[in-house]
C-alpha cells in the first residue's frame, strides 16, 4: 500500500518517505502534536504524568474521569502507581 501523507506544510509524502525522516524532521513536519522522548522509561513517565494531570483536573472540578488506556506495553502503570503514592491524597 502506497498511502500518501500530507505534512503540516501541505507537502505530500509516501509511507517510505515518512519512515525515513529523522526524529526531529518528523516532529517538525507532523500535522499533529508529536513529542519524541529519549526512551521507553521517559515514555512511561510522560504517560503516567498525563494520567495523573487529567485525573487531578477532573477531581478538582468534581468531574468523573474516563481514560482509554493501552493494554500493552504496560510499563506506565507501575510508574503511575508510584507517582500516585508519592502524591498522597492530592
Amino acid at each position: 500500500m502506497n498511502s500518501i501523507y500530507i505534512d503540516r506544510h501541505g507537502h505530500a509524502m509516501t509511507r517510505q518517505e515518512v519512515h525515513g525522516l529523522p526524529a526531529e524532521a518528523l516532529a517538525e513536519r507532523s500535522g499533529i502534536p508529536l513529542h519524541i522522548l529519549p526512551g521507553r522509561e521517559a515514555l512511561y513517565e510522560a504517560i503516567a504524568d498525563v494520567m495523573i494531570e487529567v485525573i487531578h483536573a477532573n477531581n478538582t472540578r468534581g468531574a468523573k474521569t474516563t481514560l482509554i488506556l493501552p493494554v500493552g506495553p504496560v510499563g506506565q502503570y507501575p510508574v503511575f502507581a508510584r507517582k500516585v503514592g508519592e502524591r498522597g491524597g492530592d
